[in-house]
């Protein structure tokens, strides 16, 4: 579920998932040009690029956003994908990448919805997008946020209140670093930004996060403000 990105705000709060990575500063900064309050979460649950969980508190406070971290180590007891083991190689497992945490967005997704209902906002944003490529996470298909929509709202007994917005669905990585160069602010703290793997800044350069994102800004035309 997308909403448009009007120059008139729409006059609602949102609570942004926050990662601490370029999707997820791109969709902040959106968010703050799309709604009248914002406020970040970051959700700490045990993953092993933990530098992001740092960056983020970072790139909140340039953003000039409210930022709540959540220590959620019940994901980390509950599975056993390698984005959870440091030093696991990140590989295929049949069309699924290694590291793929299953339930993860369905859990992120009701914590940002208890954030919500505390401090009054109706807007759930997650900086997700769906590559047609294989191993998209299904967890970051848009048929999952319509549906976590509906469940918010049963879940709080609201009549379509809440909305769970996925700006970057269908966006590519070169789609995305066009998106942040158009947003006011987003391209410095895109110098903050934790996307590898293995959790370096600048990435590695080797495992497949860092590959999508420099293939990314290269398609866009634009050098990564990593390297800038």
């Amino acid at each position: 579920m997308t909403e448009s990105n009007d120059l008139d705000r729409i006059k609602t709060g949102a609570v942004v998932l926050f990662s601490g990575g370029q999707d997820s500063t791109t969709c902040l900064y959106w968010a703050k040009l799309a709604y009248s309050e914002v406020h970040a979460l970051t959700i700490d649950y045990g993953q092993r690029h933990i530098e992001e969980v740092s960056a983020a508190v970072d790139i909140a406070q340039l953003a000039g956003v409210p930022h709540t971290v959540l220590d959620v180590p019940a994901i980390k007891q509950l599975d056993d994908s390698d984005l959870l083991r440091p030093g696991a190689e990140i590989t295929e497992r049949g069309t699924q990448l290694s590291s793929f945490v299953p339930g993860r967005n369905l859990i992120m997704v009701s914590l940002a919805a208890s954030l919500a209902f505390k401090i009054g906002f109706t807007r759930i944003v997650a900086g997700v997008h769906y590559p047609s490529r294989p191993g998209g996470y299904p967890d970051c298909r848009p048929s999952f946020f319509a549906a976590a929509s509906k469940a918010v709202n049963e879940a709080l007994g609201t009549d379509e209140t809440y909305q769970v917005v996925v700006p970057m669905a269908y966006k590519d990585k070169q789609n995305v670093v066009l998106l942040a160069r158009s947003l006011t602010g987003c391209w410095d703290a895109l110098r903050l930004t934790v996307t590898c793997f293995n959790g370096k800044r600048p990435g590695c350069g080797t495992c497949p996060a860092c590959k999508l994102r420099a293939k990314g800004f290269a398609d866009a035309g634009f050098t990564d403000p990593h390297f800038d």
